[in-house]
């Protein structure tokens, strides 16, 4: 096996790779469509100033994988330390072991993160993360071994399809008490008092991040910062409310905005055939079922959030998950399938040059 440093001559090759690879998680996801989104592998070679990256190729010429961290030198990745990520598009493997000089998916996977790895530490790069495709069981197995850990997670479910099979619709109601409203990011922009509310709910989800397990270094928002980014993103907020001595109260939400977090779910995206879930959060003390209610405040928003996509035509709904909170975990697990997931490796930094 040769390895060679990645160049748009590849270029060919690796969307062939990419294809296979796009459709063997198909197989095991079938929420993701037929055909695999615009590839753009191309543009990110071009952009990529200092990336590091290198094909696989047997001793006949057959091409059997590369891997591509475009993005290096980031500083603060996952910690007080220089980091490159490598996103889903940038690897694909193939199994070339009944050919000369050939090798199994698992062991080309290795080698090109080897290569890879020793390239980045002399950019003084020792956080290192990739995406892969979430049932890519060699892979992800070979990567474990080499010391990289699963942190977070892309999964997608077909609108159309039932939430829950045990829970029939009309069950999905709320107590007295409590009503339901999509809100646009517009309105947090215009109303700071209603922004304020909306980032209080949302500074619950980051204390919940920065503790344990997570510990996730997310820093506090202003409500001005936070309505901002909301509609920079044009986000919206599937929302319970309750009413309380303060007055109308968020009690929890599910935030949706119109992009994605990888080729896949952009693209879907951009074609208008998905939109993507980017935070949930419910105040502790309505959690779980409440009293006079048939299903928790996150499943009825979840609901909520399909019948609408259903209406406006949308076919799919995706969400990132940080899969170290056990919490998101087991929720999206019940009613989303994984597809990808990010996976990281911190190296010792006293190895540095």
């Amino acid at each position: 096996m040769k390895f060679l440093p990645l160049t748009e001559s590849f270029l060919p090759q690796a969307e062939t790779l990419a294809r296979e690879q796009y459709n063997r998680e198909r197989s095991a996801c079938p929420g993701l469509p037929a055909d695999m989104p615009p590839y753009p592998l191309g543009k990110t070679l071009k952009d990529a100033e200092e990336g590091i990256g290198f094909a696989a190729v047997t001793d006949d010429g057959t091409a059997a994988g590369y891997l591509f961290f475009p993005w290096v030198k980031l500083n603060g990745f996952f910690g007080n330390c220089t980091g490159a990520y490598s996103p889903l598009h940038c690897y694909a493997v193939r199994d070339t072991s009944s050919l000369k000089g050939g090798m199994t998916r698992g062991k080309t996977v290795s080698l090109l993160f080897q290569k890879c790895a020793e390239s980045l530490m002399q950019k003084a790069c020792s956080s290192l993360a990739m995406t892969v495709y979430a049932h890519d069981a060699e892979v992800v197995e070979v990567l474990s071994l080499n010391g990289l850990g699963i942190r977070c997670a892309d999964a997608v479910r077909e609108t159309a399809l039932p939430l829950d099979d045990t829970v029939s619709p009309e069950k999905y109601t709320l107590p007295a008490g409590f009503s339901f409203a999509a809100i646009e990011a517009d309105r947090l922009a215009s109303d700071s008092e209603f922004a304020a509310r909306f980032t209080e709910l949302f500074s619950i989800l980051v204390n919940h991040l920065r503790a344990s397990p997570v510990f996730f270094a997310e820093e506090p928002w202003s409500a001005a910062d936070f309505a901002s980014r909301c509609k920079k993103r044009r986000s919206r907020f599937f929302t319970v409310f309750t009413e309380n001595g303060n007055g109308r109260e968020p009690a929890g939400y599910i935030e949706l905005y119109r992009d994605g977090e990888n080729f896949v779910s952009c693209g879907l995206a951009e074609s208008g055939c998905m939109q993507h879930i980017c935070g949930a959060v419910v105040r502790p003390e309505y959690r779980g079922i409440l009293p006079g209610g048939r299903v928790s405040i996150a499943a009825y928003i979840l609901e909520q959030i399909r019948r609408t996509m259903t209406a406006e035509g949308i076919g799919l709904i995706g969400v990132d998950c940080e899969t170290l909170n056990p919490t998101a975990r087991y929720f999206w697990g019940k009613y989303f399938t994984n597809y990808t997931c990010s996976m990281h490796r911190r190296i010792d930094e006293r190895l540095l040059p």
